[in-house]
């Protein structure tokens, strides 16, 4: 028997609803699927560290000395390429950024939810600071400023990509009589570097070291190539310094990039800094023509050496010198003979 007109009007409703339940179950499904899947830290390479790219992207680490951090409540710090934070608690330095690094360095690998132990003198050791009791006091409290923290990242299409405090502290603890705590795998953090993480070299971060500006920049410059006007510079770095200081800042910071390797950089005349070109290196000819008479045994890096140790003399005369003299002919390493000659020869040289 064919179906009532009454149950041919009811069966799209019942359909309807039949749909709605499937899909009820699948949204519970997926969402019990997500709860189930645990998350683990990248890896990076030893002489690295890593921080998050949204870290990086918002600017969350002032270039400001910890003295001069003060406390923001509902802050937006920053927004960068439809990035936003917003920030509660002690405003965050390049210390806590050295300290987080640090932290996530012994995170490596690891799932959500492990254990890591924290042990002062040996922290501090592997982020270049001293150990004193002082240090160790001073070291306690920025973890506490790290952890008392409430951070709330939101991506270009409003969806919250972080929320919550950087790292969890889980309990303290005494090792061989040393206070010790520790850390737990913060599992929206590890979620977070799904997202893309940037790493620094971690040497020349130690280099910059008390150098907040520049290690701002190190960090910055390691998310960002595009070239940036200086103004905002001054705006994401939060200094507290006029724009006019803080470009005479910027500028020296710069300096200090380039002379521990991070790269080169330049304020061009419409106050952007730009990345630059590295400086070519001279190259010297496979053979250098050699007057008669003068010891060809010396090479064209031995030259190369001399010039950059005694740029105002002349190798050709100090060549002629060392050929005329009766030790060279028995040299077992004539560019190192060679060069031990030079020494005296430039002192004696008028």
């Amino acid at each position: 028997m064919p179906p009532s007109l009454e149950t041919r009007k009811a069966l799209p409703a019942e359909l309807m609803n039949v749909v709605k339940r499937l899909q009820a179950r699948a949204d519970s499904a997926a969402l019990e699927a997500q709860h189930a899947k645990v998350y683990q830290l990248a890896f990076w390479p030893d002489h690295q560290r890593a921080m998050p790219m949204d870290f990086l992207a918002c600017a969350l680490f002032a270039a400001v000395h910890p003295k001069d951090a003060r406390n923001l409540r509902g802050a937006e710090l920053a927004c960068i390429d439809g990035y936003r934070v917003t920030f509660t608690g002690k405003m965050l330095t390049q210390v806590h950024a050295d300290i987080v690094m640090g932290a996530l360095q012994l995170m490596r690998g690891l799932p959500e939810g492990s254990p890591v132990l924290v042990r002062p003198r040996s922290f501090l050791r592997s982020i270049g600071r001293h150990t004193g009791k002082t240090d160790r006091d001073s070291f306690r409290q920025l973890i506490d400023d790290i952890i008392a923290t409430a951070v709330r990242i939101t991506a270009p299409n409003d969806q919250v990509s972080y929320s919550g405090s950087i790292l969890t502290r889980s309990k303290d603890a005494s090792v061989g009589g040393d206070q010790a705590f520790l850390l737990e795998v913060n599992r929206d953090l590890a979620r977070v570097f799904l997202n893309g993480f940037g790493t620094v070299d971690w040497n020349q971060r130690k280099a910059l070291l008390k150098k907040p500006l520049a290690q701002w920049l190190q960090l910055y410059t390691s998310r960002f190539a595009q070239p940036v006007q200086v103004a905002e510079l001054h705006r994401l770095a939060r200094s507290a310094a006029p724009l006019r200081s803080f470009r005479r800042q910027l500028k020296l910071a710069l300096l200090e990039l380039e002379r521990v390797g991070v790269g080169r950089f330049a304020i061009d005349e419409h106050d952007v800094m730009r990345a630059q070109e590295p400086a070519p290196v001279p190259q010297l000819p496979a053979t250098t023509p050699e007057p008669r008479g003068i010891d060809a045994r010396i090479t064209a890096a031995a030259q190369s050496s001399f010039q950059q140790r005694y740029p105002d003399r002349s190798f050709e005369a100090c060549l002629a010198d060392w050929s005329a003299w009766s030790g060279s002919k028995r040299a077992r390493n004539p560019d190192a003979a060679f060069l031990g000659f030079a020494k005296k020869w430039s002192q004696g040289a008028s």
